[in-house]
C-alpha cells in the first residue's frame, strides 16, 4: 500500500468515525436500558471495506466522541465503547477471512450474529453499570432482554440490506475499491 492510499484510508476511517458519533448522538433512548441507533452502520462499513483494525478504530473513536459529547467522561464510558470495538473486530476479521467478498446470505448471517454479539456485550455492560455503578435492582434490565434481542435482529436485517447497497454505491462512485479487485489500471 502506498502513502496516498494510507492517507485516503485514514480519511475514510475518520469520516466513518464521525458518522458513527453523529448517528449515536441522534439515537432513540428510552431509560438506561434501551437504545435504538444505527451508529453501528459506519463501523460495519469500515470493517467490511478495510478489515478488523479499521472497524475497531471506527467503533472506538466514533463511540468515544458520541459518549463524550452526550454524557461526558464517566467511569462507565469504556463499557459503552466496548461493544462497537468488538463489532468492528469481529466483522473485520470475517471480511478479511472471506477476502472482502460475501454472498448476500452470508452478509445476513454475519449481521445477525454480529447484532446478537453486540447486544450480549452491551447487556453485560448494562449489568455491570446497574449492579456496580448505579447499584439498583437488575429486574428492569432483565425484563428488557427479549425486546433488546428482537430490536437487535431487526437492526441486523436492516444492516444486511443497507450495507451492501452502500458499499456498492461507494464502489460505483469510485470512492472505494475492493481489495484484490482487477481495475485494468497499470500498477
Amino acid at each position: 500500500m502506498n502513502k496516498r492510499m494510507d492517507i485516503r484510508r485514514i480519511t475514510y476511517d475518520a469520516l466513518l468515525a464521525a458518522m458513527c458519533a453523529v448517528l449515536g448522538y441522534f439515537s432513540l433512548s428510552i431509560g438506561t436500558s434501551w437504545k435504538f441507533t444505527f451508529e453501528n452502520i459506519p463501523v460495519l462499513i469500515g470493517a467490511l471495506m478495510f478489515g478488523p483494525l479499521d472497524g475497531a478504530l471506527i467503533g472506538g473513536v466514533g463511540t468515544l466522541i458520541y459518549q463524550m459529547v452526550r454524557f461526558g467522561l464517566e467511569i462507565s464510558t469504556p463499557l459503552w465503547i466496548l461493544p462497537y470495538v468488538i463489532s468492528g473486530l469481529m466483522v473485520g476479521f470475517a471480511a478479511k477471512k472471506k477476502r472482502f467478498r460475501f454472498k448476500p446470505w452470508e452478509i445476513v448471517v454475519l449481521m445477525i450474529v454480529n447484532g446478537l454479539v453486540v447486544t450480549t456485550v452491551n447487556t453485560g455492560s448494562l449489568y455491570i453499570y446497574y449492579k456496580y455503578i448505579l447499584q439498583i435492582p437488575l429486574a428492569t434490565m432483565l425484563a428488557n432482554i427479549p425486546i433488546r434481542v428482537a430490536v437487535s435482529v431487526i437492526k441486523a436485517v436492516v444492516c444486511a440490506v443497507l450495507i451492501p447497497l452502500l458499499i456498492r454505491g461507494l464502489e460505483k462512485a469510485r470512492i472505494y475499491e475492493r481489495p484484490g479487485k482487477k481495475t485494468g489500471k497499470p500498477a
